[in-house]
């Protein structure tokens, strides 16, 4: 069976969609390091910085095998 988390993304107005449960997906894929599910993050133009950074950080260092979709 294939499991899959997706997090970020917009809402219908276009604004960014990124919230706590977002930050703390990404930490407890980090901590655990589980091959499941996998990770989709919804990429924008608009995605919070500080968000994208974490995400990217968590990528450089292997925490994690994110799909990064726009």
């Amino acid at each position: 069976m294939y499991q899959n988390v997706t997090i970020a993304g917009q809402i219908i107005d276009k604004k960014d969609a990124v919230n706590g449960l977002s930050f703390l997906v990404l930490k407890s894929v980090a901590q655990t390091r589980l091959t499941q599910p996998n990770l989709t993050v919804r990429y924008h133009k608009n995605i919070n910085k500080h968000f994208f950074g974490c995400m990217c950080r968590g990528y450089a260092f292997r925490l994690w095998n994110a799909s990064i979709k726009q």
